[in-house]
């Protein structure tokens, strides 16, 4: 064909790649030059022609375009905003997801300058963008985009062009996790109006948690008994502890103060699954004021009995109903019974 319009037409064909049979079956592709010979009077009489193979380039090229149109089909497929962007901040593309994150049709800023395409976004990521152009690195940036508004993830990365930017629509996830904060916050401010302490464990017994009445009880912050193991604020000497078999249970055990005074206390241990891994809460009772009370109480009561006892007349308690409650000793001896027969 080409032959053709070059012998009848005088003319040359430089530069071209056509694809050729070869004898034995196989297809290459060949660049050509083909200059038509003519003669003193202008009479075309043949063809001057060079060739080279080019199959591996044009193969290449082909693998290359096909590779862009596939990566192209998984961009546009893509639930995120994707634009690419040269060193002359000229847009090279955008995905149709654009539009429905950052209000930017593809047509309409492609070979556009950022600035002038979109000034919102090169407002928003300018200091990103203009770092990771020139020192080739890459960036991640979170804001709120109003012309939208969503919160944008944006992932800035280099490339041999310029840079690519996958905007990344957030707004739920952090909906979701100021959601779980004021939840936390919520649970965190009734924990820390109870009277007992409350301490987290994972599994090797690294404290996660202590809530303000466990700082009171042991006299360290929560920030302090983060960087403990449990069995640090026991007296009792315990390399480790089967929270396991706690589970249900009331255990007593002396637990250690700040000050390095030990103190009886109560604890009780639950697990507790989260995220795929479990803790066990620990709740802690401080029972140091509790049996000072009941040995004073003990006490008194023995003085009280110790007195009664001494006088040498009859003391008979009864309650509403008549019914004998106590009486001391001479009570005793007079009525020729004990108490309790």
């Amino acid at each position: 064909k080409f032959d053709k319009e070059i012998t009848s037409n005088a003319q040359s064909r430089l530069n071209f790649e056509e694809a050729v049979t070869l004898q034995n079956g196989e297809m290459v592709w060949l660049e050509m030059n083909k200059i038509s010979l003519t003669d003193i009077n202008g009479n075309t009489f043949g063809i001057l022609g060079s060739y080279r193979d080019v199959t591996d380039r044009v193969n290449a090229k082909t693998a290359l375009i096909e590779q862009k149109e596939k990566i192209t089909h998984i961009l546009e497929s893509s639930a995120d905003a994707y634009i690419t962007i040269g060193f002359d901040w000229i847009i090279h593309f955008a995905n149709k997801r654009s539009e429905a994150l950052l209000n930017l049709k593809p047509q309409d800023i492609i070979g556009e300058k950022l600035r002038a395409a979109a000034p919102a976004i090169a407002d928003l990521f300018a200091t990103p963008i203009y770092y990771a152009l020139r020192e080739h690195i890459s960036q991640i940036e979170i804001k709120y985009f109003t012309p939208t508004n969503k919160w944008l993830e944006a992932n800035i990365n280099p490339t041999e062009d310029g840079i690519s930017i996958n905007f990344k629509d957030i707004t739920e996830q952090l909906e979701s996790l100021n959601e779980l904060r004021e939840k936390e916050s919520t649970i965190r401010a009734i924990v820390d109006t109870v009277i007992d302490a409350i301490i987290t464990v994972d599994g090797q017994g690294h404290i996660n948690s202590f809530n303000r009445a466990a700082e009171q009880i042991f006299g360290i912050t929560e920030k302090q008994a983060r960087s403990k193991i449990f069995t640090e604020l026991l007296s009792d000497s315990q390399d480790n502890i089967d929270y396991d078999s706690l589970i249900g249970s009331r255990q007593e055990l002396n637990g250690l103060r700040n000050d390095g005074s030990a103190f009886p206390m109560e604890l009780a241990v639950n697990e507790l699954l989260l995220n795929n891994t479990y803790y066990y809460t620990i709740v802690i009772r401080d029972l140091a004021e509790q049996k000072r009370s009941r040995k004073l109480l003990s006490e008194t009561l023995g003085i009280k009995n110790a007195i009664l006892d001494s006088a040498n007349f009859s003391i008979i308690a009864t309650d509403l109903d008549g019914i004998i409650r106590s009486f001391n000793t001479s009570a005793e001896t007079m009525l020729g019974c004990l108490l309790y027969t």
